[in-house]
């Protein structure tokens, strides 16, 4: 259910302190928002109108007049006065951003899901392509009143130096100065990753520079036909990209795909003819048309034209018109202009060499079906209707639904990741074998470690079985790296495979101590390697949706209660090589099922003042705990995380309750169950897909109150899990080089926890939370 207008507000989980860094950045278009409201109010004051004026309407008023033409049409020049209102359409703009970005890009993001590159190669194209289409808007009016179009050629250098401009030329220049200024402040109020900072910051330069340049020179003319020729081109580059985001998030968007392909083209074709066009106008205008009316050296004139005060005095004002129609000039000018040319020329053919590049190394995927067992065909959509069974059930083979391998997406690039898995028991068979064969657009599943049996290859013929992890470390082949052992053995296992160069990712808990996850962190640092613990937890549809409600307010500015179960009933211990219930290092249900709760809450609200933690053994049976309350505090927030081995009668999976109201949800994330019968994730990323919906009656009560005071007690509809999240960001993360959404300093923030949690458990006591990164 999508949140009631009244309800929705900024996310955020708490408000900063006002004028804090975090405050800032949250605020900045209502603070730019303000600062001009205070200043349009000044226009109204007599005291301060023609101060405040200055901020908003032209200045250096050069129009002539005179008798025989009672309204001309104003001129204006440029100086000092301009600063004024630069400094207020910088803000102008940074509001129409933040309003752009919250009211239409972010909604689109929402439904996208795109990988942290890709998001900020969409916002960077959504913000783009509005002022590129605006300016080229404004640009054919101004061709269009001022007699561009049916002037000729020789329109753009006739009466260099002119007199002035326009009210709407002069305005066109000062949005456009002020656009490319406000940038620079949105790099850190939009929270733009550093490693896109370096370009960002250059072509914003570029424009600021070449835009200031013409402004400067009083080369308006030929500047503002050149600007609008370059945004038109560009246009069609951002609109493809756009179409091509749309088109690889959702999978069944034909016209979408189509739709791209075509900008795509067209961007091409007008990308070389416009770029020819730009360089033949500037040649047209600096070498021929302009050199009618040089001047040996640059000179600054002062005229006088005749104007009326707000009397309507007659007065004589003094303006000086600067000329650069210099021989020197217009060769720098041409000059830079062609190099600037050359250098998006140089770009557009590196760009089209890498993509051609990844196209040539693309191999086609062989990847085979994986058997399926008659016995398991009527099994398929078992548990689509159900809740998740945490307990026991009996191995089986994957099956593909429709029994066909379908993509969840494509990737900007076509490069696959080459996975060795360790190890294939409950954690490889069900939660990662599955998604790395389904996603075969982005990994290529090569290896399985087994020690004596061959299960994977039965399921998917066309991997490789090796008996240690000697040999898959040692495979030059092998990038990645997903270990699923027992916990005692994920910081050794970890340390080689990163020793010998591969990324990491590694089941939850990431080690059994803080200290050896410290030491994997700064070896993964040292050999400039991924290191990923696996918390697929947070792709459940159970935390998404109550993600989401704290995101949006719908309980209040703040939560002050949170309880999180993760119960289970079964009195006997496992049968077989039960490892997490077996008396050593790493087992026990804390470390197993604690893990995911911790880290869950850790993402949701940071890290916690204290921790109060009772730990036990209540099965008769069991020599490892198997029963948990930990309290965690953050002040006026009080988290209870709990989990049991003996409740037979579940009670609520998440309780919330916040300032203005509460919210309760039963049921578990149904894609474990799922996966555990052999089904393949194959729909999980299609809109109308069933994948990780749990069924409506597992939809939690919302019971809150809305800004208006409206009292709302309704069903609150659950997201959809999808684990393939997970594995879509690592590749981002790998490929691309996004920051990884689950980091390892998450998984050594878990154990400390832990270790915390037990320390205080056997002191009987409340301890605080230091040492958190």
């Amino acid at each position: 259910m999508p949140a009631p207008p009244a309800l929705k507000k900024k996310s955020g989980t708490k408000n900063p302190p006002i004028l804090s860094q975090e405050y800032l950045i949250q605020n900045h278009g209502d603070i730019a928002c303000g600062i001009l409201m205070i200043v349009a109010l000044g226009t109204l004051v007599q005291a301060t109108s023609s101060y405040c004026t200055a901020f908003f309407g032209p200045r250096h008023n050069v129009t002539n007049f005179d008798s025989f033409n009672a309204l001309p049409t104003p001129l204006f020049n440029y100086g000092y006065k301009d600063l004024a209102m630069l400094f207020s359409y910088t803000l102008i703009c940074i509001t129409a951003h933040a309003i752009w970005q919250e009211y239409v890009l972010d909604k689109l993001y929402k439904k996208l899901h795109l990988s942290k590159s890709k998001n900020a190669k969409f916002f960077e194209s959504g913000q783009l392509i509005l002022f590129y289409f605006v300016s080229v808007l404004w640009g054919f009016m101004l061709f269009n009143d001022e007699a561009y179009l049916g002037s000729g050629l020789e329109y753009l250098w006739r009466d260099y130096p002119y007199m002035g401009m326009t009210t709407w030329t002069k305005l066109y220049f000062i949005i456009q100065v002020s656009y490319w200024l406000h940038n620079f402040p949105e790099l850190y109020l939009q929270k733009v990753r550093k490693e896109d900072m370096p370009a960002r910051i250059v072509y914003t330069s570029l424009y600021l520079i070449t835009i200031l340049y013409a402004y400067l020179t009083r080369f308006w003319r030929i500047s503002l036909v050149l600007l609008t020729l370059h945004y038109f081109i560009e246009i069609f580059y951002h609109a493809s990209r756009l179409a091509h985001f749309y088109a690889t998030t959702k999978t069944g968007s034909t016209t979408a795909k189509l739709i791209s392909v075509y900008l795509f083209k067209t961007w091409n074709v007008i990308f070389v003819v416009g770029r020819l066009a730009s360089v033949v106008l500037a040649w047209l205008t600096f070498w021929f048309g302009l050199k009618t009316s040089s001047i040996n050296k640059i000179t600054f004139t002062t005229t006088s034209v005749a104007n009326t005060n707000e009397n309507s005095t007659a007065i004589n004002e003094s303006i000086i018109i600067s000329n650069f129609n210099t021989p020197t000039v217009r060769l720098f000018t041409l000059a830079a202009t062609g190099v600037l040319q050359f250098w998006l020329v140089w770009n557009f053919i590196q760009f089209h060499m890498r993509r051609r590049r990844e196209q040539r190394s693309t191999r086609p995927a062989s990847v085979a079906s994986p058997k399926v067992p008659n016995k398991l065909k009527q099994k398929q959509h078992s548990l689509t209707n159900g809740k998740s069974d945490n307990d026991e059930v009996a191995e089986q083979p994957v099956v593909s639904v429709g029994g066909q391998n379908r993509h969840i997406r494509s990737m900007s690039t076509s490069r696959k990741i080459r996975v060795g898995l360790v190890g294939f028991g409950l954690s490889g068979r069900v939660f990662h074998a599955p998604f790395l064969h389904t996603m075969s657009t982005m990994y290529e599943l090569r290896s399985v470690v087994e020690r004596h049996a061959n299960e994977a290859i039965k399921i998917y013929p066309y991997v490789k079985t090796v008996r240690s992890t000697t040999e898959l470390f040692d495979d030059p082949e092998i990038d990645l790296v997903i270990i699923t052992t027992s916990n005692d053995l994920h910081y050794s296992l970890s340390k080689q495979a990163l020793e010998k160069g591969k990324h990491v990712v590694v089941e939850k808990p990431m080690t059994v101590r803080s200290a050896e996850a410290l030491e994997l962190i700064e070896l993964a640092k040292k050999k400039n390697l991924i290191l990923c613990p696996y918390q697929n937890r947070r792709y459940d549809s159970g935390y998404r949706t109550i993600k989401q409600i704290i995101n949006s307010k719908l309980l209040g500015d703040e939560i002050v209660d949170c309880e999180i179960h993760f119960d289970r009933y079964r009195p006997e211990l496992k049968g077989g090589n039960a490892w997490r219930e077996r008396n050593e290092p790493g087992a026990g249900i804390l470390y197993d099922l604690g893990s995911h709760l911790i880290d869950q809450t850790l993402s949701l609200f940071g890290h916690p003042q204290t921790i109060t933690a009772d730990i036990r053994t209540q099965r008769s049976v069991g020599d490892v705990d198997d029963y948990f309350d930990v309290r965690l505090d953050y002040g006026r927030l009080r988290i209870t995380l709990k989990a049991s081995m003996l409740v037979r009668e579940m009670g609520p999976r998440y309780v919330l309750h916040g300032l203005r109201g509460s919210f309760i949800k039963h049921g578990d994330d149904i894609q474990e169950g799922i996966l555990r019968t052999g089904v393949m994730p194959t729909t999980m990323d299609k809109d109308d897909s069933s994948w990780g919906k749990e069924p409506s009656e597992n939809d939690g009560l919302l019971h809150t109150e809305t800004n208006d005071g409206r009292i709302i007690k309704e069903k609150y509809e659950t997201l959809r899990g999808n684990y393939g999240l997970f594995y879509e960001q690592l590749y981002a993360a790998i490929v691309d080089g996004d920051q990884l959404e689950i980091r390892p300093e998450d998984g050594y923030n878990v154990i400390r926890i832990i270790e915390l949690g037990i320390q205080s458990s056997q002191e009987k006591k409340t301890l605080q939370c230091d040492k958190l990164l």
